[in-house]
This record gives C-alpha cells, structure tokens and sequence, in this order.
C-alpha cells in the first residue's frame, strides 16, 4: 500500500476535503448533550461519507455509510422505545446480511464491526456512559478503517473526534448529572 499518490490534484483534494467536512460534523455532534441532537448530527455526517468513501474507491464502506445515515434519521425521530429497538434490530440484520455478500476487504469489515457500536449505543441513548463508550468503540474501529481506505485526513480527524467525544462525557460529569436526568 503506497502512503501518499503519486500526484496531489483538484480530485485529491476534494475527496479529501469532504472527509474532513463530514469528520467535522462529526466532531462537533459530540458537543450536544442530547442524544437525539448528536444522532441527527451524525447522520448528516454520514450522507458526507458516502460520497468520500465512494469517490475512494470503497463501495461497501460508502454503502455502510449510507446505510447508517437512514438509521440515524429513523432512529432520532422515533419516541416508542420498543419501535425503535425494531427498526435497529432490522438495520442490524441488513448490515450482517450485505456484509456477507458484499464485504470483502478488511476495511469492510472494521466498518460492520464500528457500525454495529454505534446502532448499539442507540439501544441505550438513556444510559449516557455507555452511549458514549459505544461511541468511542465505534470511533476506533472507523479510524482503522481510515488508515486501510487512505483517508488522511480522517485519520488525523478522529483524534480530535475521540479527544471531542471525551470532552462531552467531562462536560456531562461537571454539570453533576447523572444518567438518569439526560434529555433525549
């Protein structure tokens, strides 16, 4: 695996650009202290992913994208606890089935692997610590899959999205709440 392209060019830059665009959606969706709020956040971030992770060449991973951001949007506007738990049990099946027919490199399958963590945090968007530690489970498995898809600025991003995600969980220890007073 060649570290850098031979040529740094306009198209480059873009896919690159948007990478960093999408990560800073990203980062900043961690500031919110209302689960629903980050969860919209991300899944706009993520729409920005599917055409990076795409225009570099990784379709599954543009996909899983693509797929998390419907996840996100449907998850964050469902109230019934019960009705939300179907829709990502249904996303998880999609996930594991797709992945079995489609995911062949290994960056394929860190991302199945961070994409599972992050519909699981969702399962528990009332329990704040482990909403978050699911979030940083899902932040190291992506940031592998930066390092093997040659995203480069993402990789440098995502210690700022870690270093972001921990300054969200002082900032909730500061204020003295506890799990049990989080605003959905």
């Amino acid at each position: 695996m060649q570290l850098l392209p031979d040529v740094i060019d306009a198209r480059f830059l873009i896919v690159q650009g948007l990478g960093v665009f999408g990560f800073l959606l990203s980062i900043t969706a961690m500031q919110w202290l209302k689960p629903r709020h980050t969860i919209l956040q991300q899944a706009f971030s993520s729409l920005v992913f599917v055409a990076h992770f795409a225009l570099l060449g990784h379709p599954y991973v543009a996909a899983l994208a693509g797929m998390s951001s419907m996840r996100d949007f449907c998850s964050a506007f469902i109230d019934d606890k019960r009705k939300q738990r179907v829709v990502l049990c249904f996303y998880l099946l999609v996930i594991y089935v797709s992945a079995g027919f489609y995911a062949r490199e290994l960056s394929d399958w860190f991302g199945v692997l961070g994409t599972t963590a992050i519909t699981a945090s969702q399962f528990f968007r009332d329990r704040f610590y482990l909403f978050r530690g699911l979030n940083f489970t899902h932040q190291a498995s992506w940031t592998v899959v930066y390092i093997l898809t040659q995203s480069y600025f993402m990789i440098i991003m995502s210690v700022f999205l870690v270093a972001s995600n921990a300054i969200g969980v002082i900032r909730f220890m500061r204020l003295g709440r506890s799990e049990n007073q989080i605003e959905q």
